[in-house]
């Protein structure tokens, strides 16, 4: 009788096993003929939408190069390295028995934790059970290449197979300035917007010359191939231009230094320095430096060489050039009476800092005066104040500098009437105030 229970509990027992093998292979085939047959077409249609789907290959941006070919501004790849603690044959005694000499070499190369830190961060995933353990723990982020491979010749990360030492990297581009800030204002920045995701010129040269530097973007399609779904590049980037600027390191160096010391002995609060070769017009060197709010020192500021601002007294030199070509005066050793003050048109009278008898007109601009200056120009444009303007116009002076920097301000001076507001205007252009 015992056998004969036991036979039927043995048969009851593959009866309820064929009953659940039966109804998973009826589950299979039926989700096989609904894939293949009933909602083949719903698939096909997905999968066709997957294949069709296009991809936007980034173009490599152009580098800003100086004038001599020295980097200014550039694209490297920094690395991200992370550790698998859950991998398949991670040598965890191993690893453990390293962790004194890779921290070691890890505070030697990467001092921005010493030896016992390093030693603790290593160890903090060891703590968990190998359930819990991360599958991308962080060892270290924006490293160069070189600095990657130095960390793959250190005790354990140097094993070969990362399914042994669980070691992953991730690489990311990032847009650089060799030089540090050095003329960093003028060479601008790069970023994403709200606008649009793609990395572009956010300010100075970089986004003067966007266009150039950007290059053309790229597409990609999926296409099916033996062994699975790849990425297929239908029309390669085209990468960005190289540019070479007009900077001249040196030059650039020198400038940025000697303005540090004009402004520190001065304790201004900003200064803006511009070297330019006469001959051509390049602009060597470019320094914008303001008072850092934390501190006593200078750091690189607002590029206010582009801004506008009232010119001021700079303006007197332009008016002289226009008096001895238009014939306004033809000796420089004319002796002109200037005085304390000068009422003219019926505005406020115009006065020197540091008034005089009189001036040649050499000393007119020697000693920058204002008096001097309007009594010189309203020889010519007393009953033609318009005049004035135009001539600036015809010159020049109220183009763009096309510094190819951007957020330069258009130069404006305001065209005149010919009545008493006019020839008041005059007055006060012709120094350099009003504009």
């Amino acid at each position: 009788m015992k056998k004969k229970s036991n036979k039927k509990h043995i048969l009851y027992r593959y009866g309820v096993i064929t009953a659940i093998i039966f109804f998973v292979a009826t589950g299979v085939i039926y989700k096989l003929v609904d894939t293949t047959v009933i909602s083949a077409g719903e698939w096909n249609k997905k999968a066709n939408e997957e294949l069709s789907r296009n991809d936007t290959i980034m173009p490599v941006r152009g580098n800003i190069l100086a004038s001599d070919g020295s980097v200014l501004a550039a694209n490297l790849r920094y690395y991200t390295v992370r550790i698998d603690f859950r991998c398949e044959r991670f040598m965890e005694e191993k690893y453990r028995s390293a962790l004194d000499t890779i921290a070691d070499s890890m505070a030697c190369y990467f001092p921005i934790r010493t030896a016992a830190q390093w030693k603790k961060h290593l160890a903090a995933p060891l703590v968990k059970p190998k359930a819990e353990r991360p599958r991308a723990y962080r060892l270290i982020d924006n490293i160069s290449y070189a600095d990657y491979r130095r960390l793959r010749s250190f005790p354990f990360f140097s094993i070969k197979n990362r399914n042994r030492n669980g070691i992953s990297v991730e690489g990311k581009m990032r847009r650089v300035n060799p030089y540090g800030d050095m003329a960093r204002r003028s060479i601008g920045g790069v970023g994403a917007t709200a606008e649009c995701k793609e990395v572009h010129g956010i300010s100075g040269l970089e986004k003067a010359l966007d266009t150039l530097l950007y290059g053309k973007t790229g597409l990609s399609k999926k296409v099916p191939l033996t062994k699975g779904i790849v990425n297929w590049t239908d029309i390669p980037a085209v990468p960005g231009y190289n540019i070479t600027t007009t900077i001249d390191i040196k030059m650039q160096d020198i400038v940025e230094n000697e303005l540090n010391d004009v402004l520190t002995y001065c304790n201004a609060d900003w200064g803006v320095a511009v070297l330019m070769e006469v001959a051509t017009g390049d602009i060597k060197a470019i320094s914008n430096l303001e008072k850092n709010p934390n501190g006593n020192n200078y750091i690189e500021g607002m590029n206010r060489a582009v801004l506008g601002f009232e010119p001021g007294s700079v303006v007197k030199t332009i008016s002289m050039m226009l008096a001895l070509e238009d014939g306004i005066v033809n000796s420089l050793d004319e002796v002109i009476s200037t005085g304390s003050r000068f009422p003219y048109a019926g505005g406020n009278s115009i006065t020197d800092s540091h008034p005089v008898p009189s001036l040649t007109v050499k000393e007119v601009i020697e000693r920058s005066s204002n008096i001097g200056m309007t009594k010189v120009i309203v020889r010519k444009y007393d009953s033609n104040p318009g005049g004035f303007y135009s001539r600036l116009k015809e010159i020049g002076f109220l183009e763009p500098m096309h510094t190819g920097i951007a957020g330069e301000t258009v130069p404006r001076v305001d065209s005149v009437p010919n009545n008493r507001g006019g020839r008041i205007a005059l007055s006060r252009q012709c120094y350099g105030y009003a504009t």
